[in-house]
């Protein structure tokens, strides 16, 4: 008989069947995806731009970098292109705003928080009862009603699915490898870039970004799967140095392992 569990906000199904199991696993997957997909994208635009800290180039350097792009017009020197216009961070603040849709039940859901971020991979992403966080070492979830947290664990296959997708967090170079650019849009003022996976058993259809190049900052994240679609819009964008216990968690936090 099936026996259904509370971790931390989770829900989790034991004894299942085979079948049933996959199926969980498989939505419970997608919904990581779309947010670790997203926090690679905060991570690898926002956070790959130029430094404001670091020197100036030279115009000599400026002029043969914008010589180079010239000859190059394809769609990924655009991309990066685009990326070097963008603030670097060593730390962040975005509010935001997901809407999320599923054909099967025809509605819409909207849900707000806000995520922090600091180099070189910490991140914290907060809704309301429910976060998200990477200390550098560990991935929890976290419930701030119950004070209690699962603990990722790797070893298991839910945790070697979280694991492939902090590889697109945590290594540019992963999300380069695993994407590519399918259409570029936009002026001076905002650009629209589309990103669709390499793979085609992966179950994102494709990534739409939307960039602000007055403010230098990425503004929105368009993910398409199959049967739903995920919307982020971001605000109020903060790079002012965060406390040093922002990504801990909590004293007393009840700790169990998934």
């Amino acid at each position: 008989m099936p026996t259904l569990l509370k971790k931390s906000g989770l829900y989790v199904l034991k004894n299942l069947g085979l079948k049933n199991r996959d199926l969980i696993m498989k939505r419970q997957n997608n919904f990581y995806r779309m947010i670790f997909l997203t926090i690679a994208m905060l991570v690898s635009l926002v956070g790959a731009g130029k430094d404001k800290s670091s020197p100036s180039p030279t115009p000599q350097a400026e002029k043969k970098d914008a010589e180079a792009i010239a000859k190059d017009s394809s769609l990924p020197a655009q991309f990066k292109q685009l990326q070097n216009e963008l603030i670097t961070f060593s730390n962040l603040k975005v509010d935001y705003s997901h809407t999320r849709s599923r054909k099967i039940r025809g509605k819409n859901f909207t849900t707000k928080g806000y995520a922090i971020f600091a180099k070189p991979n910490k991140f914290r992403w907060v809704k309301k009862n429910s976060e998200i966080l990477f200390d550098g070492k560990e991935i929890y979830q976290y419930s701030p009603v119950d004070k209690s947290a699962v603990k990722f664990n790797i070893g298991t296959e839910e945790g070697r699915q979280i694991n492939r997708l902090m590889s697109l967090v945590l290594n540019f170079d992963a999300l380069e490898e695993s994407y590519t650019v399918a259409k570029f849009t936009g002026d001076k003022d905002i650009s629209t870039v589309e990103l669709k996976p390499k793979d085609k058993k992966d179950p994102v259809k494709f990534i739409r970004l939307k960039i602000d190049r007055k403010a230098k900052v990425l503004t929105g994240i368009f993910i398409q799967m199959p049967d739903s679609y995920s919307e982020y819009v971001f605000t109020h964008h903060e790079t002012k140095e965060l406390p040093g216990n922002a990504f801990d968690l909590p004293t007393n936090t009840k700790i169990s392992s998934l």
